[in-house]
């Protein structure tokens, strides 16, 4: 179908939709009782925009204003909500008011107007009502004095080194609550990438003096020690337990049980895997300070694999002595090794009519090193019945054959000594390899052949590198002889050059992107993509 048939029935559709809506009436109120109304706006006043509109998300959801046009669905076609379509009226309840009127309130002291008053108001005309929150803001506090009360001495001196760093606190900034619950999430997150195992954010509160009047709060950062201890513990990695189950999640029969060395020991009730696959991307090393950071790193590199249907985080277990020593156990579920996916599409225009028939074969952990190798194959006909030239040659007016392989390894295979680079990210070595037939009856017939080799690797959070050293392409056409013969007549030689030659082709390719990370976030940035194509 061409692009502009479906737009042209995607607008038909939207607007017999928008019709029908106006058809069926355009009172919203239609369907409610005597003594019911309908939310359609709300207002606050008495603070600036910057409250007032993220205020408004603390009304209670059933008294927000309903999308004209879901409320319109609701009424057409959900039966009175037997059916989950559109979106049910949102009838005014004062005790649902009452509750937002509460829950803004409680926002705007926690946004610094400590003494915040809101008084609610409904205004009801012709079944439609208009909620309106009257702030009295009082004084917006500020932060006069920041300091801290940690009672374990080594704890000072590393929180003191990086306040600047993990803190929302700075005096004469806004009192704001949300402040506080993210400086006791980032000093939590410092203990935990420091060794301290057993700390937990219930030893993290804040005293807040606002007894000094003029707007201005003291507050006090205190952090207590374990019940019944002189401070907190510092633990480090100890040995390591890689288990790998079947890809049922069971652990049956034998396990390939190694001990690699004092680290890790690994056990594989799959049988299928190396052990240099997975200890590869542990970035936890015996004798290191426990991390958080190098957990989740850990973690999120074997997900990355791709060869595993459950990475879940590693546990830990204290050793026996009191050395402050931890081990650690890693329980892996790897997918099914072998998957393939067929599919088919029938084509229908015009008096033309075929088919697309794809299959695609993944064979995940080929060689036991994380390997997966991908084999697709491609075949579509079209015929034309219209035609009666191509009906003389069994109606196929067109055909396409492809098929080809990509064998993608973990790692950079390279005669060179180089150094890991996965903790940014795991690099690939991509083998490719593509065939394609293209016959166009009455025109041409051509063969491709493209083999290539490319390294995708990155040194860092932002960057991102892909190079192709070895790219080879081989094609050849053969046209009709009357095809020829008529473009000839036509004077059209540079056409005929074009898609009979055969042309052999050999480069080498290298793509930078820059911040490419940062492609699915809502902030400001500049990206960069660029490449070099030598042959």
């Amino acid at each position: 179908m061409r692009p502009y048939l479906r737009a042209k029935l995607s607008a038909a559709a939207i607007l017999s939709i928008l019709m029908l809506i106006l058809a069926s009436g355009c009172s919203l109120t239609r369907r409610l009782k005597d003594n019911q109304a309908l939310v359609r706006k709300i207002t606050i006043n008495g603070v600036s925009e910057e409250f007032a509109e993220p205020a408004k998300n603390y009304v209670d959801k059933q008294q927000q204003p309903n999308s004209v046009v879901n409320l319109q669905f609701y009424y057409l076609f959900s039966k009175n909500g037997k059916k989950a379509i559109g979106e049910p009226p949102a009838i005014l309840d004062s005790n649902l008011v009452e509750f937002s009127r509460l829950q803004i309130q409680k926002f705007l002291q926690n946004k610094g107007f400590l003494k915040a008053a809101v008084a609610d108001e409904i205004r009801i005309k012709n079944k439609k009502a208009e909620l309106i929150f009257n702030v009295t803001p009082g004084t917006l506090f500020k932060v006069q004095s920041f300091k801290d009360s940690i009672n374990d001495p080594k704890l000072v001196g590393l929180y003191r080194s990086n306040k600047s760093l993990i803190s929302h606190i700075k005096p004469g900034k806004r009192y704001d609550e949300d402040s506080l619950a993210y400086d006791r999430e980032q000093f939590y997150q410092l203990m935990k990438r420091n060794g301290y195992y057993d700390f937990y954010r219930q030893y993290v509160s804040f005293s807040v003096d606002t007894a000094l009047g003029k707007g201005s709060v003291n507050i006090d950062l205190q952090v207590d020690n374990p019940e019944n201890k002189n401070g907190h513990t510092k633990f480090t990695i100890n040995n390591t337990l890689i288990s790998i189950t079947g890809s049922s999640g069971r652990k049956r029969g034998t396990a390939d049980t190694l001990q690699l060395d004092s680290q890790f020991r690994f056990v594989d009730f799959s049988g299928k895997f190396k052990p240099k696959t997975i200890t590869n991307y542990i970035f936890q090393k015996k004798g290191q300070l426990y991390n958080i950071d190098n957990q989740t790193l850990t973690t999120t590199r074997l997900s990355e694999l791709n060869v595993f249907r459950n990475v879940p985080s590693p546990t830990y277990q204290k050793t026996a002595d009191s050395s402050n020593r931890l081990d650690t156990k890693i329980d892996l579920i790897p997918l099914k090794k072998m998957s393939d996916r067929v599919e088919g599409e029938f084509i229908f225009n015009n008096g033309r009519y075929g088919f697309n028939l794809a299959n695609t074969y993944t064979n995940r952990n080929l060689f036991g090193g994380a390997e997966i190798l991908q084999v697709k194959f491609n075949y579509s006909i079209l015929y034309d019945n219209a035609d009666e030239q191509v009906v003389l040659n069994n109606g196929i007016q067109n055909q396409d054959f492809r098929i080809g392989a990509n064998l993608t390894y973990p790692g950079i295979i390279s005669p060179f000594n180089i150094r890991s680079l996965g903790r940014f990210g795991i690099p690939h070595t991509t083998f490719a390899s593509n065939f394609q037939y293209f016959y166009q009856n009455g025109l041409v017939a051509r063969k491709s052949i493209i083999n290539s080799i490319t390294y995708d690797w990155k040194p860092d959070s932002r960057s991102l590198h892909s190079f192709t050293p070895i790219n080879v392409e081989f094609s050849t056409g053969k046209i009709d002889p009357n095809a020829q013969k008529d473009l000839l007549t036509q004077n059209r030689y540079s056409y005929i050059y074009l898609i009979g030659r055969t042309v052999f082709t050999a480069g080498s390719q290298y793509t930078y992107t820059r911040n490419y990370s940062l492609l699915n976030s809502y902030q400001n940035f500049i990206y960069f993509r660029g490449s070099v194509d030598l042959g």
